[in-house]
């Protein structure tokens, strides 16, 4: 759907974390976390915060914007 936009999968794969890695900063299961990363259920203030912090612990330069609210980068490949 045209909802939230996110690009945890473009750079989670960039980064070289799993999404086992993302359900456990987020205490969900993985299927939780691909049904997010599908837009089918939405992420929570909480979970983009962690994922956020995750993704973060690879590349300082990654910001709440650039995952969560900006054009999808996996359509610009």
């Amino acid at each position: 759907g045209e909802n939230m936009s996110n690009n945890v999968e473009f750079f989670s794969k960039r980064l070289g974390i799993s999404r086992k890695e993302i359900a456990e900063a987020i205490g969900k299961s993985t299927r939780t976390v691909g049904e997010k990363i599908n837009n089918n259920i939405p992420w929570t203030q909480m979970e983009i915060m962690l994922v956020t912090n995750l993704l973060k612990t690879k590349d300082q330069s990654l910001n709440v914007e650039t995952i969560f609210f900006k054009e999808l980068y996996s359509k610009m490949e």
